[in-house]
């Protein structure tokens, strides 16, 4: 998810200094200064590492200050695919983790991030160089976690299941992930997460079509996914649909979230599922293409600003250099005689103009 190869941000905790007083008292004083932000109690970083990161990374940040927790959580749902290396469709609300029994299951609000009208008025005041576009009151809300009982089986209720957990029979399945899981951040030293083909089975049933098949996508790409052991955990007739629905047409020739969550909607929409990744010979050259309708003579391309902004998807080329390549290339296929068209996530997420972006290019529809 994240669109820099920038250096990894640390995380700061409360500790004993070398001189022997407290860092927390340190930390306090910066924390009321603004000068950095508290992710959970003991657990701060610096304000700008925050107020400078996209959002996906932002969770980033919160889901390794969880993982500083003592005692360890068990990481489990989104938290968990981020962690075994999925992209996320979209930026979770809040980090899930596991508990062993059912008294503390529930949401649980994080600590404030700010403290004092000080630190309020140095952001307030450093956001205006930059035209005071910096929503602070959005960038600056805790993200809460929420702590959830084990997984439950088909065919067991959770009154059985809850028995037990709590008489020590039931083991909560769980793998160890090294520290730097995460790219963006160093603090934590290891993050302990459900196994991937769990968290999949317990995830994708609760998620929309388009992001169900987004998430299936990019773990079938792995190569060494097994979910059949852990099939028996979608535990409601609902979640059975929405997986199987899912599963049978996700497709690893996806190569990004953007073009799975097109492709879903382009098939929910009743649109003709496209060849994915055909390749096409032009008087330049020969390219792959996203999306492609060989009878209708249609080419159609997801366009993520990440395909600019990353450097490692660029190689040498400079956002500008690598703008202007796509548009020779375009012009290439349609004098071809193909017919041509893209969208960025606002079409990929709408319906509706995604529908008006593939009837203006003539995309037929099934049946």
């Amino acid at each position: 998810m994240a669109e820099t190869h920038s250096p990894p941000v640390p995380l700061i905790r409360s500790t004993a200094d070398g001189d022997g007083a407290p860092s927390s008292d340190r930390l306090v004083r910066a924390l009321h200064a603004g000068d950095v932000l508290r992710l959970r109690r003991g657990v701060y970083m610096r304000t700008w590492d925050w107020l400078d990161a996209e959002p996906w990374t932002r969770f980033e940040y919160v889901v390794a200050a969880v993982a500083m927790r003592t005692p360890a959580p068990l990481f489990c749902r989104q938290s968990a695919l981020l962690l075994h290396g999925l992209p996320l469709p979209t930026t979770p609300d809040r980090v899930h983790v596991r508990i062993g029994g059912r008294g503390s299951a529930g949401r649980r609000p994080a600590p404030s991030m700010t403290e004092g009208p000080t630190a309020q008025r140095r952001l307030a005041a450093d956001a205006m160089p930059s035209g005071g576009s910096l929503d602070l009151r959005h960038l600056l809300r805790p993200t809460p976690t929420h702590q959830l009982e084990a997984a439950r089986p088909a065919g067991l209720d959770r009154a059985s299941l809850r028995r037990l957990v709590a008489g020590g029979e039931h083991h909560q399945p769980s793998v160890v992930l090294p520290g730097d899981t995460l790219r963006s951040v160093t603090g934590p030293a290891s993050y302990l997460v459900e196994p991937l083909g769990l968290s999949l089975v317990d995830t994708v049933g609760r998620l929309d079509f388009p992001s169900g098949v987004a998430v299936l996508d990019a773990a079938m790409r792995r190569g060494d996914l097994d979910v059949e052991a852990w099939l028996g955990h979608l535990a409601t007739a609902r979640r059975r649909r929405a997986w199987q629905r899912a599963w049978d047409f996700a497709d690893p020739a996806s190569e990004s979230v953007g073009e799975s969550i097109s492709r879903a909607q382009i098939h929910a929409l009743g649109f003709q599922v496209p060849t994915l990744q055909r390749v096409i010979r032009t008087d330049i050259g020969t390219f792959r293409v996203d999306f492609c309708w060989e009878e209708a003579g249609v080419i159609c391309e997801f366009d993520g600003r990440i395909k600019y902004l990353d450097a490692g998807m660029r190689g040498d080329a400079t956002p500008a250099q690598q703008v202007y390549d796509e548009k020779q290339r375009e012009d290439a296929l349609r004098r071809d005689g193909w017919a041509f068209a893209r969208w960025g996530w606002p079409e990929a997420w709408d319906p509706r103009l995604l529908a008006a972006r593939l009837e203006s290019v003539g995309v037929p529809r099934a049946g």
